[in-house]
């Protein structure tokens, strides 16, 4: 019994049988995609951050686009902000500014007015006077 123990004797399987790999992993994606490409191949040994495949999501790329083109308005919103508006734009929105001033003036005027004449007739109503 002891020869058992010293004596190394080969052991041999025969027969149908199966492998299984002795670690399963799952690998998932944060967003809708599917599988365009498989980078290796079935059994392949991989080492750790192997690129394994190549997925295509098209909801991503519609949302990258988008992103590219608001980027590219904020660039030029950043730009415009940054050089400041020419003076003949700065002169044409002060008219506009003086003309709408001109208005808002009058119109309080004609409120004033409106305001006194409604006060006087009511008065006069008030009073019996009836012209």
């Amino acid at each position: 019994m002891i020869l058992a123990y010293v004596v190394p004797i080969k052991h041999y399987a025969t027969g149908d049988f199966e492998v299984r790999p002795a670690h399963h992993a799952e690998i998932s994606s944060p967003f809708h995609s599917f599988i365009a490409r498989v980078m290796v191949e079935d059994g392949q040994f991989i080492e750790k951050g192997s690129v394994l495949l190549e997925l295509h999501a098209p909801e991503l790329a519609t949302q990258i686009s988008g992103k590219e083109f608001e980027l590219e308005q904020s660039r030029a919103t950043l730009n415009k902000l940054e050089t400041g508006a020419r003076p003949e734009v700065i002169n044409a929105l002060a008219e506009k500014v003086k003309l709408l001033t001109d208005w808002c003036n009058l119109g309080d005027k004609e409120v004033e007015t409106s305001q006194a004449a409604l006060n006087f007739r009511l008065f006069r109503r008030n009073c019996g006077w009836f012209s």
